[in-house]
Parts: C-alpha cells; sequence; structure tokens
C-alpha cells in the first residue's frame, strides 16, 4: 500500500512539474491605442524543453487586424538546466472602438495552454486631424453612395510635409478587401505639389483601383498597410508603416419595383452609337451592324444585344470585339463593341428589328430603356434563284449521264455542245467512299460518347461528394476540384479577386462572388452549408 502511495505521488508530482515547464506571457507595447495607429504584441513561450508548437489562436482575434508577423527563437544554459524561448512579434491596428479582452491559446501534444489576458482600449483620436500630420496613407474613392451593380474608383495617396519618401521598395501588407472585388487599373506612380491649410505638400498617387460591391449596405473599404522607406538623410534610411483609414461605403439594393423581365444588369449612364455598313444587299450576301455601347456604366455582365429580339427572318452572327474599362476625369468609363453579321433570308425589302437595351438609371432611380431604331434592308434577289418556291431552274440543274464502267477513276468531261458536264463514276468508288464516311462519323460518335461518359462520371462524384460535404473547409477543395476541371487552374495560387477575373463565364462568375460572399461569412450555420451545396452544384 505505501509503495502504491509513493508511486501515486511521484506522477502526480511529475505531471506538475511538466505543467510548469511552459510559461506563456502576452504583452504589447500599448494598451490605450489609438484605433488609427498600430502597435506591437508579443507572445513569449518559455520551456525547459524543445518543443513544437502544433497551433496558435488568439482569442479575441476578430477585434484586430493583424497587419504583419514575425517570430524568434533562442536557448540558455543555466546552472546546468537548459531553457528554451520561442517568440511571436505581432503588427496590429484595432477594428473597432471600444475595450476587448485578447489571450493566445497554443497547443502542444495535443494539449492545450493560454496566456494571460489584456484588456486593449481602442479610441478615436479626435484631436489630431488628418491634415495636422506630416506624413500619411489614405484612399479616396470618387463616390461614397452608390446602387448595386456600380464600379467605384479609388485613388491610393501619400501626403508628405517633410519627409523624402522613396517608393522603390515599397509595398502592400494587406491589399486584399473583403466586400468588393477589386482591379487594378493604373500603378504608374504620379507626383503633384499641393497646398494643405496653407502648408506646402506632396501628394503622390500610387495606384488607381476599381472597386465593384459584393454586398448591399453599409459596407466598408478595408483599412490597407503600406510600407514605405523614408530618406532621413543621405545615407540614413527608415521603414515605416502608414496604415489608411477604413471608410464607409452606402451601397443601395436596385428597387424590385419596375424591374423589367429582360434587365440587361446595367448599371449607370451610357450612349449607344450604330452604324451599317450597307443597306442594299444581294441575296445571300450579309450586311454588318456595328454597335457601341459606352459610358459610366458597368457593362460586366452585358453579353449580347440580340438576346430578346425575334430574328426568325434573319440569320445572325454576334461577336463582342472590344471590352476597355479605364479612369476619364475621376469617372469610371466602359465601352463594349458588338459586331453583327446580319443574313436575309427573304429577298426584297426586309426590316431588322430594333434592338431595346433595359438599364437601371443611377440619376433618376428608375428603370429605362435605350433603342437602336431597326434598319431597312433592300435585298436584291438572285436572278437564277426562284427563293419562294425553292427549284432551281432548267439551266442550273446537274445532268448526269450514264457511268462507264471501264473507267476506273473519276472523270468530268465538258461537253461544249450542251453545256453540262458527264460523270463518270465507277461503283466500287462511291461504295468504298460511303464506308470511308460511315467509318468516319462512327469514330466521331465513338470519341464523343467516351468524353461524355467520363464527363458524366467526374460530375456525379463530383456532386456525390458535395453532398457528403459536412466542413466547411471542404467547400473550398471542391470549388477548386471544378474550376480546375473547367478553367484548368487552382484557386489556391489565386486571391479571390483574380479567381474572379479569369473566369469569363459570367454567370459562373456571379455564382463564384455568391460563393465567397457566404463562405467568409464570420456567422456559419446549415443554412449557409445547404446554400454553398446548391452554388456548387449549380456550377458542375
Amino acid at each position: 500500500m505505501k509503495k502504491i502511495l509513493i508511486s501515486i505521488l511521484f506522477i502526480f508530482s511529475f505531471l506538475i512539474s511538466y505543467s510548469n515547464d511552459i510559461d506563456i506571457n502576452l504583452s504589447a507595447s500599448n494598451l490605450n491605442v489609438n484605433i488609427d495607429e498600430s502597435f506591437e504584441m508579443s507572445l513569449s513561450i518559455d520551456s525547459n524543453e524543445k518543443i513544437n508548437v502544433d497551433n496558435i489562436k488568439i482569442i479575441g482575434e476578430e477585434n484586430i487586424k493583424i497587419l504583419g508577423t514575425g517570430k524568434s527563437q533562442s536557448s540558455y544554459y543555466i546552472n546546468g538546466k537548459s531553457s528554451y524561448n520561442y517568440k511571436l512579434n505581432y503588427k496590429v491596428m484595432g477594428r473597432k472602438t471600444g475595450k476587448y479582452p485578447i489571450k493566445a491559446e497554443i497547443e502542444i501534444k495535443k494539449r492545450k495552454y493560454q496566456s494571460n489576458e489584456l484588456e486593449f482600449d481602442f479610441h478615436k483620436d479626435n484631436n489630431v486631424r488628418k491634415s495636422d500630420k506630416r506624413l500619411y496613407f489614405e484612399l479616396n474613392p470618387n463616390k461614397k453612395e452608390i446602387y448595386f451593380g456600380e464600379k467605384i474608383c479609388v485613388d491610393y495617396k501619400v501626403i508628405t510635409k517633410d519627409y523624402r519618401v522613396d517608393f522603390s521598395e515599397s509595398y502592400f501588407e494587406n491589399d486584399s478587401n473583403s466586400n468588393f472585388v477589386e482591379k487594378n487599373l493604373e500603378q504608374n506612380i504620379k507626383q503633384n505639389s499641393t497646398y494643405i491649410n496653407g502648408e506646402y505638400a506632396l501628394e503622390y498617387t500610387l495606384k488607381k483601383v476599381l472597386m465593384t460591391p459584393i454586398n448591399t449596405g453599409n459596407i466598408s473599404i478595408d483599412s490597407k498597410n503600406l510600407v514605405v522607406s523614408l530618406a532621413l538623410s543621405s545615407f540614413r534610411r527608415k521603414t515605416t508603416n502608414l496604415h489608411s483609414e477604413p471608410i464607409e461605403i452606402n451601397v443601395n439594393p436596385l428597387p424590385k419595383d419596375g424591374k423589367p423581365d429582360n434587365f440587361s444588369e446595367i448599371v449607370g449612364e451610357f450612349n449607344i452609337d450604330f452604324e451599317v455598313d450597307k443597306t442594299t444587299i444581294n441575296y445571300g450576301d450579309a450586311a454588318t451592324i456595328n454597335i457601341r455601347i459606352y459610358g459610366n456604366t458597368n457593362l460586366d455582365l452585358l453579353d449580347s444585344v440580340i438576346k430578346y429580339i425575334d430574328l426568325r427572318d434573319f440569320r445572325v452572327f454576334e461577336t463582342m470585339k472590344k471590352y476597355d474599362e479605364k479612369i476619364v476625369n475621376d469617372q469610371y468609363f466602359a465601352e463594349k463593341s458588338f459586331e453583327l453579321i446580319v443574313i436575309p433570308k427573304n429577298s426584297g425589302a426586309v426590316t431588322f428589328p430594333s434592338i431595346s437595351i433595359n438599364y437601371f438609371d443611377i440619376k433618376d432611380g428608375n428603370y429605362k430603356s435605350k433603342k437602336i431604331n431597326k434598319i431597312n434592308l433592300n435585298v436584291i434577289p438572285n436572278q437564277d434563284i426562284e427563293t419562294n418556291n425553292g427549284y432551281l431552274n432548267d439551266k442550273n440543274q446537274i445532268v448526269i449521264d450514264k457511268v462507264s464502267v471501264n473507267n476506273a477513276n473519276l472523270e468530268s468531261n465538258y461537253n461544249n455542245n450542251c453545256n453540262y458536264y458527264i460523270l463518270k463514276i465507277k461503283k466500287t468508288f462511291i461504295h468504298n467512299l460511303l464506308i470511308v464516311i460511315f467509318l468516319v462519323i462512327l469514330i466521331a460518335v465513338a470519341l464523343y460518347a467516351i468524353k461524355y461518359k467520363k464527363n458524366t462520371n467526374l460530375n456525379a462524384k463530383i456532386l456525390k461528394k458535395i453532398d457528403n460535404i459536412s466542413e466547411k473547409e471542404d467547400f473550398f477543395e471542391v470549388l477548386n476540384q471544378i474550376i480546375k476541371e473547367k478553367y484548368n487552374f487552382s484557386i489556391k495560387s489565386y486571391s479571390n479577386q483574380k479567381i474572379i477575373e479569369r473566369i469569363n463565364d459570367y454567370e459562373i462568375k456571379n455564382k463564384v462572388i455568391d460563393f465567397f460572399e457566404i463562405y467568409n461569412l464570420e456567422e456559419y450555420n446549415n443554412l449557409n452549408l445547404e446554400k454553398l451545396k446548391e452554388i456548387l452544384k449549380s456550377i458542375v
């Protein structure tokens, strides 16, 4: 009994000593922090033996922004005992004003340890005006209230009153945005002299970015962190972090009342130019109609101008010739050009129908329509073809004379007297030709069936995998597999914005945007899970 008691005490003392081997301490350079300024936070882990940290979690991370991280480790040997120190350094900003507790949790060999708790007081310093700062970084959107579907242009600017700024090694640490799809337009740095409150300053425009909201309501352009080098003297340089302030954008939803069934998804103001190359053509020839749509409007989802018109009397081939986006006088400008190759099915006077394009007018806040007028064409009938009766006249009839059995090759002898060709073909030639044609068709059908079966089996596997998803992370893996099959690239290598830019199909692009919008929600429930499944199945 005594031996058992000693053994239990030994095991208990061992567990206590093991728990004391690891010490975790969380510290910060400042607990009373201006929300517009960054601060340092350090997590120090001390141990009597080498350890591998399996996982690190910051409890309360939703209240801070981690702008950058660094780590270091060291070891000591004191009084015959080894000591190891692991340190993680964070550059942090507050997300919103208020008091928030922060602590760290680490996992080592499936055992969790927690650090001490720090309480941060994030506040807004209203005493220091931005115009009074000597160096600052800001985002300037051309609009702060828009309708869903509009695009805004945002200038990235650095203003300095004292320092010479070197941008040769500058970079953005967090240049992503959870609420917008972004597209860089101009990235050439432009310098401009200005006066702020009567004081001379230099203003640098680093780039211009187009932003398209993916949600409605009051959403924010996230704070950006810019690392730049300051020239203090000819030989001294100093690297500093500049943080822009988050900017609230009010995104109004499009009204449901009055929305036409054939809404083109165009939001904004635009003009239409069109021209036809000729209005008199021979039967069987084509007229070309060029249409140019341009203005301060989002044309991303306009993929056709003839989708909703009656073309039963024409054969039409539509091609999108040009799509361009740029900034003109600090305003967004988009342009799309379409080419229509129009072939009338009848001769005589025919009319190509007018084209109506429904859109949402952001000035009036109403749905409107712009029209391309109908085009009258004069189609000259072909004298040798009776288009109404559907037969050929005698001069163009093909006359086949008797087949010469003695000739092994295909011949054509022109008879000057009768003005027709005499075809002499060996029967075996026609027989062999028909066999070859049949074999070619058979092979083509077989290849198509193999490919169709392969795609069907693959889609069935993906659909089965979607039904069995239970973890949030698995949705991303399945989407990655689908995009790989359809577009031959991995979404793991790109940001959400780049992924969407690489997808050409507008319908799938919108579904991927919906996917990321739900996937990135902080609150995650069964309803969201089912919505993600529906989106993935529709993409397959």
